[in-house]
């Protein structure tokens, strides 16, 4: 009747279940052993660092999760309802001619469109960044980043290159917020239409080495 997407994904869950099934395996294993009189010193240490090690595994497959961060965008965006207001919101959107786009290294000179600008942020992986200049100097960025997006403009030289910051957001190791896609989508749509930015986003000016 209705779908709901929620949480992150992205966990090795066939090697989680065999590891979980795998450590009451090896305690049975262990007490047959020493029912028959075959136990060892080795054979304890071994089982002792399996079951200590345990929260380390559980640890290394949860880590990644956010990983497959861009696929329930990309579910929830495509079949959920708000993701389709959230597209049809900008679709269309009138974007200055001036604005050019590249995504991750792939230029294209022809100008930008609303879509091409959704459809783009909505693949980025992560380290994947999107940017929309008006000139070599002049442009906004939007990099893909531990689930979300940190997002920097440039206004001329490197003394006008600033950094978003939103109140209530997570601030990374460089003092940078990190938006969500549709906080993302919504900056880099006002930049691209020359409309008003997002309320409670500002800028701050970033030290940038010569």
């Amino acid at each position: 009747m209705s779908t709901k997407v929620t949480g992150r994904a992205g966990s090795d869950l066939n090697g989680l279940i065999l590891f979980t099934l795998l450590i009451p395996l090896l305690v049975w294993l262990a007490f047959e052993l020493v029912l028959q009189g075959e136990w060892s010193s080795r054979g304890f240490v071994i089982l002792t660092v399996v079951i200590f090690l345990s929260p380390f595994f559980f640890w290394v497959s949860h880590k990644d999760r956010k990983q497959a961060e861009p696929l329930v965008r990309f579910l929830r965006d495509t079949i959920t309802a708000s993701g389709n207001s959230l597209q049809s919101r900008f679709a269309g959107l009138p974007v200055s001619t001036s604005i050019t786009m590249n995504f991750s290294d792939e230029r294209r000179d022809a100008p930008a469109t609303s879509d091409g600008i959704f459809d783009a942020l909505q693949a980025a992986m992560p380290e994947d960044y999107l940017i929309l200049s008006k000139s070599d100097e002049e442009y906004i960025q939007a990099l893909a980043q531990d689930g979300g997006f940190v997002i920097e403009k440039r206004e001329g030289s490197r003394m006008q290159h600033f950094k978003a910051i939103q109140a209530g957001k997570e601030i990374d190791k460089e003092g940078r917020s990190l938006f969500t896609f549709e906080e993302a989508l919504a900056a880099l749509m006002a930049y691209a239409s020359e409309s008003l930015e997002p309320q409670r986003m500002r800028w701050e000016r970033m030290d940038l080495p010569e």
